[in-house]
């Protein structure tokens, strides 16, 4: 269903997307960020979080690493649970 969306109306949303600026949400959070991206989240998504959030990067091809596959999302996200405990 995503990938049949009109171009015409997912463009701008794209756009307003890629201008977000994250920092004021960063400068709110009071606590460690984590996430787990795969290899599709772009570099430059990543240098916008560089310092603020730590991620994992899982391979694999789709949106949904939690469904697609669940073994290795469930071994990231203990190992960053595992952090909070330090």
């Amino acid at each position: 269903k995503m990938a049949s969306a009109a171009p015409d109306k997912m463009l701008p949303l794209w756009g307003d997307l890629l201008r977000w600026n994250p920092e004021p949400a960063f400068a709110a959070v009071k606590a460690p960020l984590f996430a787990i991206n795969g290899e599709m989240i772009p570099d430059v998504a990543r240098q916008r979080c560089a310092g603020r959030v730590s991620d994992t990067v899982l391979a694999y091809p789709g949106h949904f690493p939690q469904w697609e596959q669940p073994d290795e999302f469930s071994q990231a996200l203990n190992k960053q649970l595992e952090a909070l405990r330090l």
